[in-house]
């Protein structure tokens, strides 16, 4: 876009939406910087914050108690390190010897193994967005959805402001 005529390549910039907002933050300063960033709702967690505050976000409106949480956390927490410490190739399987041995009905396991031990999820699970968000120095216009349960408000806006304190932001609510 910058190399069109007619186009002035300092007004032109990134807008992601949830993981392309982390998307436009990870790309930046890979060829050169864009003039600015738009994130919608953007993703500003590990990917094992997000799901998290998801689960319980989701949660909690369908009516959950925390007695009703905890044990969805827990078995995502068991996930997510077998994620972590699987070795090349293997998190598949291990999700689902994982999701087994926690007493999950066997056709789930085998389901949740192949959604979550996909090459992609697993390099995400490697990604620190905060040290993305940091080396941009550019501005950040921010906008997120105050009753959005899908990449909550509150969390990842403070995230965004510690990590890019004393940068050029505007995030709105």
């Amino acid at each position: 876009l910058r190399g069109q005529p007619g186009v002035d390549p300092a007004c032109t910039g990134f807008v992601g939406h949830s993981e392309g907002a982390l998307i436009a933050f990870l790309t930046a300063g890979q060829h050169s910087d864009p003039a600015f960033i738009v994130s919608l709702a953007g993703m500003t967690g590990r990917l094992q914050d997000i799901l998290v505050e998801q689960g319980e976000a989701l949660n909690r409106a369908m009516g959950a108690t925390e007695e009703q949480i905890e044990p969805n956390r827990v078995m995502q927490e068991a996930v997510f390190a077998a994620i972590e410490n699987a070795a090349p190739g293997e998190a598949g399987q291990e999700i689902e010897r994982t999701m087994l041995a926690s007493g999950v009905a066997a056709q789930v396991a085998a389901q949740q193994a192949r959604i979550w031990g996909q090459t992609y999820v697993v390099e995400h699970f490697k990604l620190e967005p905060r040290a993305a968000f940091a080396r941009y120095e550019g501005p950040v216009l921010a906008y997120y959805a105050e009753h959005d349960l899908q990449i909550l408000p509150g969390p990842n806006r403070r995230r965004l402001e510690a990590t890019r304190e004393g940068m050029p932001n505007r995030i709105e609510i």
